[in-house]
């Protein structure tokens, strides 16, 4: 026998199996979508500022380099607190990364000034487990 229930989303009564959650596939949808929205939230402003960044870089930056001051990215409403990497060379030199940008803080004549450089993206044959230590006994496994 079917029983009465309330949607999970709009609370509208409706009759059905006695698993069904939803009066209808929007109610359904939306609701789905409504928790995916939610979950993915915190990544989705994190990502929304980076873009921000980036688009800020490449606009400071027509070229393949450029030289600006801090004032200038303030001005952009640039967010120095979020990026995607950063580097440190054995002269402590900071190497900040943003998608495929690269800026690199510094002082000239006491002026907070900032060199942005367009990097350019290339593959890597990069092996994470190049520098991890083996456990004694242990045979790496070979493909």
């Amino acid at each position: 026998m079917e029983e009465t229930k309330s949607c999970l989303l709009c609370r509208k009564k409706f009759y059905g199996r006695s698993d069904k959650r939803f009066c209808s596939n929007a109610c359904r949808y939306e609701f789905n979508n409504q928790k995916r929205v939610t979950y993915n939230e915190p990544q989705s402003l994190i990502n929304t500022i980076l873009r921000k960044n980036r688009n800020i870089l490449a606009k400071l930056c027509p070229g393949n380099a450029a030289i600006v001051t801090k004032e200038t990215m303030i001005n952009c409403q640039f967010n120095f607190e979020y990026f995607t990497n950063i580097q440190v060379d054995d002269n402590r030199k900071i190497y900040y990364f943003c998608y495929d940008f690269v800026y690199i803080p510094f002082y000239e004549n006491e002026f907070q000034k900032v060199r942005i450089v367009r990097f350019l993206l290339r593959k890597l044959e990069w092996d994470p487990w190049k520098y991890v230590k083996q456990k004694p006994g242990v045979q790496p496994h070979e493909e």
